[in-house]
């Protein structure tokens, strides 16, 4: 149970830097 939440948490925060990472290459290419 807790193995699942951290791998939980781990993949939002990987979506979360994915997310920030395609705004900084959107904005610089703008």
């Amino acid at each position: 149970m807790g193995n699942s939440l951290q791998r939980g948490s781990r993949f939002s925060a990987t979506v979360d830097n994915t997310s920030a990472t395609a705004d900084i290459v959107v904005t610089s290419l703008l």
